[in-house]
């Protein structure tokens, strides 16, 4: 199964170079074709230099504007990339912060304030508990088994 899979992508690797390579060769067919028709159509006279140094400005703030949009359009990649960057950064900063100062400081002062409350013997904050009148449990000598008072009874 592994082989199979091993094999089928070695094969898909080489149609896809071979692929790659004839069109390579159109590529370079269509240069060559567009090349040899250029070459025809420049002709040495003097109406075609004129127009060619005519066309040089234009040509100039052709050429200008297309390295001004691409380098802006570089640089806004550029700063997009660096704000990624900048929030990734920030992000793991405040979480190292967050766990390797703020949490093990809380913990201890949490556990002293804890301990702290309910130390104290007497705290303002901490309700007193209501006093019940005391209650045995246990019968006494002037009780009998039932908890009654026991009578004295003349024989």
């Amino acid at each position: 199964m592994i082989f199979d899979t091993y094999e089928e992508t070695i094969n898909n690797a080489i149609e896809n170079a071979k692929l790659a390579e004839e069109l390579t060769k159109q590529k370079d067919e269509a240069s060559r074709s567009s090349d040899a028709a250029s070459d025809r159509k420049l002709e040495f006279s003097i109406d075609g230099f004129v127009d060619a140094l005519a066309s040089i400005p234009s040509a100039i703030a052709n050429v200008a504007g297309s390295v001004a949009s691409s380098a802006s359009d570089k640089v806004s990649v550029l700063v997009g990339w660096a704000k990624v960057v900048l929030t990734q950064i920030t992000e793991g900063f405040a979480v190292l912060v967050v766990t390797t100062c703020i949490i093990p400081l809380l913990v201890p002062l949490l556990m002293f304030w804890l301990a702290k409350l309910l130390l104290q013997p007497s705290s303002a904050s901490l309700p007193s508990l209501p006093q019940f009148a005391s209650v045995s449990l246990l019968p006494s000598a002037d009780q009998n088994s039932l908890g009654s008072p026991v009578r004295n009874r003349k024989k």
